[in-house]
């Protein structure tokens, strides 16, 4: 008889029941429909700014920021002298797997964001498409899974799509869809756990550019890709529950939630000049160093590389998408604070900027890492650093490279055939422990 989980874990990257509900009222997702019906729903508030890299590291050791030391998508590289993505060797807390291997259990995490390198476990990691660099045996714990999953499901396209110029590559959305569906089903009957995690990151990426018109024309067919991965996802929770079992207990959960896109607060307006000088004076610097470093002597080269890598603003954006502007070296915070909060909404009045200094976010050993202060955008909007004369506010629909969807806060929890006297947890911090009551019946 084959090994059933003790429990499933299933990520759904950026949903929302903003785009769940109706699809669940019009029969297209069967399978979340019956979650909710069997069990409990509720609403899960991401790492603020709701951004991947924090939000899955804090899932996943049931940490604050401030004791996992992530803090962004990307980390400085004193070796590399440069930015790099995020990785499983910049977490400094303990993981779930970590956790429930100590107990005896075994685990499978599939394309769970910025895993790679994959650490040795009882059981196997496969890292995704956050963080990992290429499709070769690397992304693999074990490496010998390689040849096996690419015999089963082929080669998976690490690039996520992208709509450019109004093309959007849904051959490249559905391969990655049928490789998950593909290597999910052959893991969990090839390769069972105690228990199994799988995130879905297409969720995310498709309403980024589809948010609010749901709908591309592909080759002459009016299509949805934002229902078509939502779809997508409920199928394989299906097939999951099929191989399963019914009474599996079953989290289905989201890192944070998606709304409209609805347009950018200019920081460059509200911190005045001083602060756009010192954005020009940083891509000026680029500009230079990328027409030295031809005519430089390697070794000349490589030191001021290095000086070069580390310069950005001090307030930045590109860190984080817009989803919020960390801010890492402030000399006043109060007349900062002051400033960004005359920024209002130009028909409601309501601020656009809420100001959270770091003790109001973060807390534990690695806090004094952290940014001094976030600027976070109200709901809808993104934070951009340009030039004052471009004005405070650039209301929608003015889509940045066809976005039209962003992050927000709220995100999705769902859960069946869980402990009685087990409520969801409401934020990232809780679901490690609720994790733990399900499988070993405490938590730590």
């Amino acid at each position: 008889m084959q090994k059933k989980p003790r429990l499933v874990i299933v990520g759904l990257d950026g949903a929302t029941w903003d785009v769940i509900n109706p699809l669940v009222e019009q029969g297209k997702l069967p399978a979340i429909k019956r979650i909710m019906d069997e069990g409990q729903s509720g609403t899960l508030r991401s790492v603020i700014p709701p951004i991947t890299g924090p939000a899955w590291a804090t899932i996943l050791t049931g940490r604050n920021p401030g004791e996992h030391g992530i803090f962004e998508m990307t980390v400085f590289d004193d070796r590399l002298g440069r930015r790099r993505p995020i990785s499983m060797n910049d977490w400094n807390a303990t993981p779930l797997w970590e956790i429930l291997n100590g107990r005896g259990l075994s685990t499978g995490l599939l394309c769970v964001p910025f895993t790679f390198p994959p650490p040795r476990v009882n059981g196997w990691i496969i890292s995704g498409i956050m963080g990992t660099p290429k499709y070769d045996p690397r992304m693999f714990s074990p490496p010998s899974l390689f040849d096996e999953i690419t015999g089963a499901a082929g080669e998976f396209p690490l690039a996520p799509p992208a709509r450019v110029h109004g093309e959007f590559p849904l051959e490249l959305l559905d391969r990655q869809i049928s490789w998950t569906r593909d290597a999910t089903l052959h893991l969990l009957d090839h390769h069972p756990t105690d228990v199994f995690m799988l995130v879905e990151n297409y969720t995310d990426h498709v309403q980024h550019f589809f948010y609010q018109s749901r709908t591309h024309n592909h080759r002459g067919t009016e299509i949805d890709p934002v229902e078509r991965a939502y779809v997508a996802c409920d199928d394989l929770l299906g097939a999951i529950r099929e191989r399963a079992g019914d009474e599996t207990p079953l989290l289905v959960l989201s890192d944070h939630g998606f709304t409209n896109l609805q347009g950018f607060v200019n920081l460059g307006v509200a911190l005045g000049e001083e602060r756009s000088r010192e954005a020009s004076r940083v891509a000026a610097l680029w500009t230079v160093w990328n027409w030295l470093r031809r005519l430089l002597p390697r070794g000349l080269s490589e030191g001021i590389r290095r000086r070069v890598k580390r310069a950005r603003p001090a307030l930045h954006v590109g860190a984080v998408g817009g989803y919020g502007s960390i801010l890492e070296e402030v000399s006043d915070l109060d007349a900062l604070e002051e400033r960004l909060a005359t920024i209002r909404h130009p028909d409601t009045g309501e601020p656009m900027i809420a100001f959270y200094r770091r003790d109001d976010l973060y807390r534990g050993p690695l806090a004094s890492r952290a940014p001094v202060a976030v600027a976070f955008p109200a709901k809808g909007w993104q934070t951009k650093l340009t030039s004052p004369r471009e004005g405070a506010l650039l209301d929608g629909p003015r889509w940045v490279r066809d976005h039209e969807g962003t992050h927000a806060l709220e995100g999705i929890i769902a859960a069946t055939n869980v402990g009685e006297g087990a409520p969801l947890p409401e934020r990232l911090e809780g679901v490690l422990d609720f994790c733990l009551q399900q499988c070993l019946g405490e938590a730590r």
